[in-house]
């Protein structure tokens, strides 16, 4: 019981001081640094048309975030759906064998 007292204070602590540090290292991110997301797709083809989108829809206002989509060799249409996106500068792109 004492156990679920001492963590129940611990989490109460943590929400409390813990939120203005939060927003402290999310606003020095905004203006310093830069996010990549590695993608490896290797035949992703029936998913890597969603993930893009989805991936633009949610980081519209980040432009810090960007996505490398890390392809070694896929025998379907992988190549040319990421090839249609590369236009946008939040995508790219490093194929290790192009079809």
């Amino acid at each position: 019981m004492v156990g679920v007292i001492i963590y129940l204070i611990w989490l109460g602590l943590l929400i409390v001081f813990g939120q203005s540090r939060y927003a402290q290292v999310v606003t020095e991110f905004d203006s310093k640094y830069q996010l990549w997301i590695l993608v490896p797709a290797l035949n992703e083809a029936p998913v890597i048309l969603a993930t893009i989108q989805r991936f633009l829809v949610e980081t519209k206002t980040l432009p810090m975030i960007k996505m490398l989509i890390i392809d070694d060799g896929s025998s379907d249409q992988t190549f040319s759906i990421v090839n249609d996106f590369i236009c946008d500068n939040r995508i790219s792109k490093v194929f290790l064998y192009a079809p």
